[in-house]
């Protein structure tokens, strides 16, 4: 697994978020499940909005080797622009 375009969060942060780091990188080897790729994907994408980057774009590549007995998986991505709270204000109500 690896990842290309990431800049404001590092590699082995992000392999923390996925559930397929754990079948890849805990063992030699691993299953390959597509759906859990397109999950992680899901994961990568809400951890990057929680950081403020609503904007984030990320697919995944897949090169396959030795007759489909390997893949190589990696994840693109384009993190976009970095939102932050500049002021809030509330109005209506002035008491609970």
């Amino acid at each position: 697994i690896q990842f290309v375009g990431n800049s404001f969060v590092g590699t082995e942060q992000l392999k923390l978020q996925l559930a397929s780091s754990k079948a890849f990188l805990g063992r030699l080897g691993g299953t390959y499940v597509p759906q859990q790729i397109d999950l992680d994907i899901s994961k990568l994408q809400d951890y990057y909005r929680m950081l403020g980057f609503h904007a984030v774009k990320i697919n995944r590549q897949l090169e396959f080797y030795e007759n489909y007995t390997y893949v190589k998986v990696t994840f693109h991505i384009n993190e976009g622009p970095r939102y932050q709270v500049g002021r809030v204000q509330i109005e209506g109500n002035k008491s609970f």
